[in-house]
């Protein structure tokens, strides 16, 4: 039986593709391994390796859709339970604000109750003395009794407190009878016998009598015209009321002056009233401007508690009205901040100690009475929060529901292909009942139920090759009943004979067991080595050493000459940070032997290798609570960094592998270094230093900081060490200087003899431009030591690099501009009294001299005498580079061994110091591009053409020649424009930062918008800019004559000649933009007038434009009108084009610019593309001026004039976003350009938008 079961085994074995239907897996509790049934793994095409791995994969993701569905059910379940659908109706019911708000609810209407102080109970106490005096006049009949209470008819309007002028002298068109004030009316002149109703015309009559009363005692009262405002807020008419008003503050004022005992109440029940007027008529603006101007928090004027509380309820009514009326009576989150100011109007009342006297029960009543209205209201209000709040919890999570459940069916729409994916792979089921039986015919024999046979199978279907035919073990069933009942006691014996599972731990064994004779040894040594130095320090050196010094050269006088110079062999560049050194201040230098500690201290012998495992010295992080270390931000970036290669310092390694006295691996350094820590051999400094050089050359500036700071708080530790070490980190971590340089400065205090110090201190400065510094600290460091030939070398390459850290006069002293017609001038300052005087070069008398200029500083209608000190420097100014070669300054006999700076900055405003000085790096020559240009003559000379092909999108034709008659409006113009480009022009973000950090974004509150210009006007009113063709280092002498006569034929004008065809360029020349086509037909545009002084700047100040026009044409005459094959010079073109523009001839101006972008040379093309994106803006044509001007930023990206151009076309076209983005890029390169900061403010107090300068 053995055999035959044998035979069968091996016959299995030779049949290479039996089948499987279980896979394997180790257990949960990893102790065992365990068999899965059923296993998917078990494929129709065993054979392929693809489709297993497939399945394998198929298999992971199904599992992973299971967690998932099973965890976004779980979430859909718990939001369904937190959904309820009645959840309004019972907050309104359960919640104590909405119980307390009673009947009031939202409506508008209900916030516009007239608080007046008239109705508190001493109101009219105050003038007794006047309503007695007038008392008699109520006896009498008025003569005309029809006559109304005008009071504008016989008294003159004031002003309201907290108004501007335009909203003071405002009208209302409304009629709005006020019930309350029937009540309020009636308590006038209290004491006195009314012949007539108040609401009777007859008693309008004898209010209008004493208004119009000769004597100023009765007519020029508060009191009186305050009386009859409330007759006209009774009646309706609220014009007249706040015509009252408006003269009732001319004498409150004057009571004020006169220090009445009426005045304050006066001015408080006006200021009130009219608040209540306002809010009467919707304009809660206007009330909250009163309010908040005459009862500022700060106010410590002595008011009546009732009077307070008036206005303080007067100012919550409005801020409620204020509100958006189409969004107060709906639910819309974003209005919760909004409500929630409202309320804290509204609960500020309850918050203040009132004093309520106890003895006046009028006062108690009044006091309370309104109390019960604004709790209420409040209760309104606190009600609507908690329904925002609660509903939009409600909302959100809804909103997750719907997101959950969509993700549910996508989810489980993956898993159901994925489920298919796998079955389609796997065995049919008819194979897999055939492998579960062949199984058993194995493990239990014969069955005569159970048929088994070799069979013939293709292993893969389609496939006709001969090898693809394979014999497989076949099995069937004939009665599976009585098959089933053959073989279940077998299968219950096999069950009952299994052996038990023992739950036997399993563990890992180490690869390297610990020598635990060793850990004895080092146990046995732990504080025993020596804690002092073994030998005398190195430093300071002995007389000895300094006997062998022959020369100190680097304090000689004369050192270095060109022959030292010529000795230089580095030629690493000691200015950049690449090559700053990797320093570690051996202890050896303080009398400490390292060899001995990494082996004898540590139980070794110097050729015996550390025992395995060799594991990293680590140190723990060290309270700095207190110490001076704390406040340094580069230790704080350095503990706070994750380790990377960028900041191993690979050239230390080779100290560090050495530092046993012969080399090793940097492993096993840093396991003796960690055994010297565990087992405290020598001192702890010492052993956290090496510590912190292994995490250094790792490149681990956390753990290197741990172990400096910890060396740094040992006592009677050399701190120096750890000082330079961790100065070295910090550098290499964040870049900055000045956190390593108190680091180092730390380190020469600890250990003023060190030289390696000082070098370290020489090479920062370096980083820094400060030559001065380093060749001090360098000399310092060959003081200490003259042997070091490194420092030596360092200090004989800066000595002769020629390098300073002083300015050279043409970077102090650069050209600056005082407006458009004074582009070239320079500046000094002569003294904290006298401030700066600026000078220009005087071109008129011919002498070349520096003449005084007031350049935008405070007229005092005096000049001043050129300094003898500007004198003296003149020669050296780059102010002079504008000056024309023929009419040079008498100084330039030695000019030209002078090296000057040509700015590229053009300020634009007209004022302000700080803009005159552009900063600029003292190694600015490291930057400076060398050129060399090849013409190479071409061999076909008879090519008189080319193509070019560019792709664009072209604007709409208009269908008829443009007229005001069909376009009514500038923005029309837009169909006929070019289309924007998908990248528009931005400025950079440091831009974008400093200009922000110069001028913060103001506060949009009322007060401070309401002196600023309307948004409108500043859009319709363009600011008309130009460039300098002198700024771009042009001489304009060369080509025009400025100071012959002028010739004497009238009406002679520039008009450009046209390019050559042949050598015109269509991109040159933007030909693309509907500027050329349509510059006949620009409608909108007009003459750019605020260009006439700097038009009339290019001749003399005595010309008139009429003068300029025709020293142009003149000009372009001599250049040959671009005949005969000649190019007309660009200037020419440029010049002419900004006469046209000041006339407004659109389409000649246009022409001037076609002619000079064809001719200018790439550096100066920036001033013709911004006069096109003037002329363009002004016409209408947005798109076409964005796109020229934004060919002019990439051009000069540090150009005022362009900046601002831009900015004010994104302005134009809505986009505030980014005009906002340019204007505080023009504010980065000037500082004081007050243009800009207009529209700034403009924008953010009438845009109505909201700007995000989050990212920037």
């Amino acid at each position: 039986m053995a055999n035959i079961r044998a035979v069968f085994c091996l016959s299995l074995i030779l049949l290479h593709d039996v089948f499987c239907v279980h896979h394997w897996k180790i257990s949960d509790d990893k102790k065992r391994i365990e068999a899965v049934p059923d296993s998917p793994y078990t494929l129709a095409y065993p054979g392929s390796l693809i489709e297993f791995l497939r399945q394998v994969e198929s298999v992971k993701k199904f599992g992973k859709t299971a967690d998932e569905l099973n965890s976004v059910l779980k979430s859909i379940n718990d939001r369904e339970l937190r959904d309820d659908p009645k959840l309004e109706q019972r907050l309104r019911v359960e919640n104590e604000h909405c119980k307390m708000s009673g009947a009031i609810g939202l409506d508008r209407s209900n916030f516009k109750t007239s608080y007046s102080a008239e109705l508190c109970p001493d109101f009219h106490k105050y003038y007794e003395r006047y309503t007695a005096f007038v008392k008699e006049y109520f006896d009498m009949t008025p003569d005309d009794e029809k006559l109304l209470p005008r009071c504008r008819q016989w008294h003159q309007e004031g002003q309201l407190r907290g108004l501007p002028k335009v909203e003071n002298e405002s009208k209302m068109n409304i009629r709005v009878p006020d019930s309350d004030y029937a009540e309020i009316f009636n308590g006038y002149f209290p004491r006195i016998k009314k012949i007539a109703s108040a609401s009777s015309p007859e008693y309008g009559a004898i209010i209008a009598g004493l208004l119009s009363n000769k004597l100023d005692t009765i007519s020029a009262h508060p009191y009186l015209h305050l009386a009859a405002a409330a007759y006209w807020r009774q009646n309706g008419d609220l014009n007249e009321a706040l015509s009252c008003y408006r003269t009732a503050a001319v004498y409150a004022e004057q009571s004020v002056v006169k220090g009445e005992e009426s005045a304050q109440i006066s001015l408080d029940a006006l200021h009130i009233a009219a608040a209540t007027l306002f809010n009467k008529a919707d304009l809660p603006d206007y009330a909250i401007a009163i309010l908040e101007h005459s009862f500022a928090e700060d106010d410590a004027t002595p008011r009546s508690p009732c009077v307070s509380l008036k206005a303080q309820a007067a100012l919550a009514d409005a801020a409620y009205l204020k509100l958006d009326a189409t969004k107060a009576q709906g639910i819309e989150v974003e209005q919760v901040a909004d409500f929630a100011r409202v309320v804290t109007y509204f609960s500020e009342p309850f918050m203040k100690k009132l004093l309520v006297p106890p003895n006046d029960s009028n006062y108690v009543a009044e006091l309370l009475k309104l109390h019960e209205v604004l709790l209420k209201k409040l209760g309104a209000m606190s009600c609507q929060i908690d329904l925002f709040v609660e509903l939009a919890k409600q909302k959100e999570n809804l909103d997750h529901l719907v997101s959950e459940k969509l993700r549910f069916n996508d989810i489980y729409g993956d898993q159901l292909k994925i489920a298919d994916q796998i079955r389609e792979r796997i065995v049919n089921e008819k194979l897999r009942r055939s492998m579960v039986l062949g199984y058993e015919e194995a493990k239990y024999g014969y069955n005569p139920y159970r048929v088994c046979k070799i069979v013939s199978a293709k292993r893969f279907p389609r496939s006709s090759h001969p090898g693809n035919v394979v014999q497989i073990y076949y099995c069937e069933v004939t009665d599976p009943v009585a098959y089933e009942e053959s073989m279940m006691p077998l299968r219950k014996a096999t069950a009952k004979n299994r052996p038990l599972l023992n739950d036997t731990a399993w563990r890992v064994a180490e690869v390297f067991a610990k020598d635990k004779m060793y850990d004895k040894k080092l146990e046995s040594l732990r504080g025993k080595a020596p804690l002092g130095p073994q030998m005398p320090r190195k430093y300071p050196l002995d007389n000895a050493s300094w006997s062998t010094v022959k020369d100190r050269f680097w304090r000689r006088a004369d050192w270095p000459n060109s022959v030292d110079c010529q000795a230089i062999v580095s030629r690493t560049d000691i200015f950049n940070q690449k090559w700053f050194p990797q320093v570690f201040i051996s202890p050896e230098n303080k009398g400490y032997v390292i060899a001995d500690y990494l082996t004898r201290g540590i139980g070794l012998e110097p050729h015996e290798d550390h025992p395995l495992p060799w594991r990293e010295p680590y140190c723990k992080l060290v309270d700095m609570v207190g110490h001076e270390l704390s406040v340094f931000t580069g230790i704080v970036s350095a503990v706070n960094t994750r380790p990377s290669p960028e900041y191993a310092e690979v050239r230390l390694k080779s100290v560090l592998v050495r530092l046993a006295d012969r080399i090793m691996e940097d492993i096993e350094i840093a396991q003796r270094i960690r055994s010297m820590m565990e087992y405290n051999v020598g001192p702890r400094w010492l052993s956290t230093n090496l510590a912190a050089l292994y995490w250094r050359v790792k490149g681990n500036p956390k753990q290197a900081a741990f172990c400096l700071i910890e060396a740094i708080l040992e006592p009677n530790a050399y701190t120096d060490i750890a000082f330079v070490q961790l100065a070295q980190v910090v550098l290499r971590v964040t870049g900055q200087r000045g956190d390593p340089a108190k680091l180092l400065h730390f380190a020469s205090n600890a250990d003023p003899q060190e030289p390696l110090v000082y070098w370290l201190r020489a090479r920062l400065a370096l980083l820094s431009s400060d030559v001065d510094e380093a060749l001090k600290f360098l000399k310092l460091s060959l003081d200490r030591d003259p042997f070091n030939m490194v420092v030596a070398e360092d200090l004989l390459k800066v000595a002769c690099s020629g390098k300073s850290s002083k300015l050279v006069i043409s970077s102090r002293f650069p050209t600056v501009c005082c407006s458009p017609v004074v582009q070239n001038a320079v500046c000094f300052k002569t003294g904290h009294k006298r401030g700066e005087q600026c000078y220009v070069v005087d071109t008129e008398s011919g002498s070349g001299r520096l003449i005084y200029n007031r350049c935008n500083g405070v007229y005092t209608g005096a000049s001043y005498p050129t300094a003898p000190y500007v004198n003296i420097v003149s020669p050296f100014l780059p102010i002079y580079s504008t000056v024309s070669k023929r009419d040079g300054p008498p100084f330039t006999e030695d000019e030209s061994s002078v090296q000057t700076i040509d700015t590229e900055e053009l300020p634009l405003d007209y004022g302000g110091s700080a803009a005159f000085f552009a900063p600029r790096p003292v190694e600015w020559w490291t930057r400076a591009k060398n050129e060399m240009r090849y013409v190479i003559a071409s061999g076909e000379s008879d090519i008189d053409s080319w193509e070019e092909d560019v792709e664009s999108e072209l604007a709409e034709v208009p269908p008829k020649p443009l007229s005001f008659l069909w376009i009514k409006d500038r923005r029309e113009m837009l169909r006929y424009d070019a289309k924007l480009p998908p990248l528009l022009p931005s400025p950079s973000m440091h831009q974008i930062r400093k200009g922000l950090s110069l001028f913060p974004p103001p506060r949009q509150s009322h007060n401070l918008c309401s002196g600023v210009k309307k948004l409108s006007i500043l859009l319709e009113n363009q600011v008309s800019t130009w460039v300098s063709v002198t700024a771009k280092g042009e001489d304009i002498a060369k080509y025009v004559d400025l100071r012959g006569p002028v010739p004497g034929v009238a009406g002679l004008q520039p008009v450009c000649p046209s390019v050559d065809e042949r050598e015109y360029s269509p991109l040159l020349g933007l030909d693309h933009l509907p500027a050329f086509a349509l510059s006949d037909q620009f409608l909108f545009y007009k003459p750019e007038k605020a260009l006439t002084d700097a038009l009339k700047s290019l001749g003399n100040e005595r010309d008139s434009i009429e003068h300029v026009s025709a020293r142009l044409h003149t000009a372009l005459v001599a250049n040959g009108m671009g005949k005969n094959g000649q190019t007309v010079n660009w200037l020419l073109c440029v010049l002419s084009s900004l006469y046209w523009r000041v006339v407004g001839d659109a389409q000649k101006a246009v022409g001037c610019l076609q002619c000079a972008l064809q001719t200018a040379p790439q550096h100066t093309r920036d001033v013709a593309l911004v006069s096109l994106a003037n002329i363009c803006h002004q016409a209408g044509l947005l798109h076409s001026a964005l796109i020229a001007a934004g060919t002019a930023l990439s051009a000069s990206p540090n150009l005022v004039a362009i900046h601002f151009t831009i900015a004010n076309i994104y302005a134009s076209m809505g986009d505030y976003q980014r005009a906002l983005e340019f204007y505080y890029s023009t504010l980065s390169l000037q500082m004081n350009f007050e243009p800009a900061k207009e529209r700034i403010r403009a924008i953010y107090c009438h845009s109505g938008k909201k700007f995000d300068f989050q990212a920037v």
